[in-house]
């Protein structure tokens, strides 16, 4: 029984986390970043500082809702994304 438990909580949230958003919006509330997993670690207690990493004052919106569609959105730049991860720049 409690295998049956197990399996029908994996399924919900694997069909939960298939209609989760992840949106990035800029301080002008306009979407530079949007899709189905999430552009940051959502294990760390430093979502803000994460976020601005990518978005420099920006916030994020997480969305649980199958009937709002989630076209994937990206506008940051790519030495953004780099400083988000961690990587470091190399030459000029």
């Amino acid at each position: 029984m409690k295998t049956i438990l197990a399996l029908l909580a994996l399924s919900f949230s694997a069909a939960a986390s298939a209609i989760t958003c992840y949106q990035i919006f800029s301080p002008g509330n306009i979407l530079v970043w949007q899709g189905n997993t999430p552009p940051i670690r959502l294990d760390n207690v430093n979502i803000d500082e994460q976020v601005a990493k990518l978005v420099p004052n920006g916030h994020l919106i997480i969305v649980d809702d199958k009937n709002i569609p989630c076209n994937p959105v990206n506008t940051i730049p790519v030495e953004a994304a780099k400083r988000s991860r961690g990587e470091k720049r190399i030459g000029g």
